[in-house]
């Protein structure tokens, strides 16, 4: 194999193919040609160098992108692990869910009686004080036709009546116990 020769470029030149040492007038047209051809040869190397490094560039986004997938499956499985478990933890809860409706559905009704009854309670309570309003009236007003003789002489009337009551319950308690009488 032939060594090749690098310029100050640094880009290869390629060693001549064992023919005579141009003459001047060959000299200029196989320089001229040589030059053509090391001006296409940087060209292709340029070229080559560019994709390359666009090669380069492609493999380490598709290195980038193959991670960016790795982590994004990643994060899916756990998402499905995480959805799988959940996913169990309903079907054990939806048995116990079932008969807890059913009592949220009693003690609902239950409190719709209860406020039901309260009302009507309540209701109750009102018609009773109107009527208790009405009775404390219809009494002010008996009191007020009564003049204040009568009523006082009611009142002495009633006391009389006490004292005498009083009074013969101690007789009569004197009087059994005179009779021991048992009870």
């Amino acid at each position: 194999m032939t060594s090749m020769k690098m310029t100050e470029d640094g880009e290869e030149v390629l060693p001549s193919l064992g023919t005579q040492p141009p003459q001047e007038e060959q000299g200029c047209i196989s320089c001229q040609t040589l030059t053509q051809k090391l001006d296409i040869s940087k060209q292709w190397n340029k070229f080559f160098r560019l994709k390359l490094a666009n090669v380069d560039l492609m493999v380490r986004a598709c290195e980038r992108e193959k991670e960016r997938n790795l982590q994004l499956q990643l994060a899916y499985d756990q998402s499905d692990r995480d959805c799988t478990y959940m996913r169990e933890q309903l079907a054990t809860l939806l048995p116990e869910i079932s008969p807890l409706r059913k009592r949220l559905k009693e003690t609902e009704e239950q409190l719709q009686e209860e406020i039901q009854g309260r009302e009507k309670a309540e209701i109750k309570v009102d018609s009773m004080k109107s009527a208790m309003d009405q009775q404390c009236h219809k009494i002010y007003m008996l009191q007020k036709k009564t003049n204040a003789t009568n009523w006082d002489l009611i009142q002495k009337k009633l006391l009389l009546s006490r004292a005498l009551v009083r009074r013969l319950k101690v007789d009569v308690s004197h009087k059994e116990s005179e009779y021991h009488i048992p009870c």
